[in-house]
């Protein structure tokens, strides 16, 4: 195995790992009764990312890419319909599902029919697919005015907080080995992103827990 299979191999079962921390989501929705407490933005915009990158791999004939956005596609798409099943209003996260569709369905047609080209199809796939990887990457720090209210990082979690950190990094050397800047840039930008969200995570932890331990008995 060459080094670019090692790095395409380990950044595609790396990203699987990342979007199984799905689950941990889906036990909590089950486990209060409903989904009105979980953020549906970092849902949506990773299965909107995955189709993006699914069309750029299949495109660029890339067996990692494809491969990991075709579980991604899949395993989002649950989520997505256990949040909706137990969402009560649903509003706000139909207007938000109605912007993604219209997003991805224009971007995919414009692909397939206003570009007469391969070269310009791929280049404009690879702008937008890094957009929504960045966006991805950077959800969760949605919550970081609601850690710092709360003195607490309890809204944010560990495992998707650390996986972003280290899936970034792996297919920003995967990137690297290819020389593809699509996948390398916006990437590198996941790690640093990654870092910040560990970083809140602990400095918002420490706090609470001297907080609690300050409690009278």
């Amino acid at each position: 195995m060459n080094l670019t299979d090692y790095f395409g191999w380990m950044a595609t079962l790396s990203t699987i790992g990342l979007y199984l921390t799905g689950i941990q989501t889906c036990n909590k929705i089950f486990r209060n009764g409903n989904s009105a407490n979980i953020p549906y933005f970092p849902i949506l915009s990773c299965l909107t990312s995955c189709i993006i990158w699914l069309k750029y791999g299949m495109l660029l004939q890339d067996k990692a890419i494809t491969i990991v956005n075709i579980i991604g596609v899949i395993l989002e798409s649950i989520y997505v319909v256990i949040y909706y099943m137990y969402l009560n209003n649903k509003s706000t996260s139909n207007r938000m599902s109605l912007y993604a569709a219209v997003f991805v369905l224009s971007t995919l047609g414009f692909v397939k029919y206003g570009i007469n080209t391969f070269k310009t199809a791929l280049y404009l796939l690879g702008i937008i697919g890094s957009f929504t990887t960045i966006v991805m990457y950077g959800s969760p720090l949605a919550s970081v005015v609601k850690v710092i209210r709360s003195g607490s990082s309890e809204s944010m979690q560990l495992s998707l907080c650390l996986a972003n950190a280290v899936v970034s990094f792996e297919w920003s050397a995967y990137g690297y080995i290819i020389n593809n800047r699509f996948v390398m840039i916006p990437n590198c930008i996941g790690v640093i992103l990654g870092i910040l969200q560990l970083i809140l995570y602990f400095r918002y932890r420490v706090v609470s827990t001297k907080s609690d331990k300050s409690l009278p008995i």
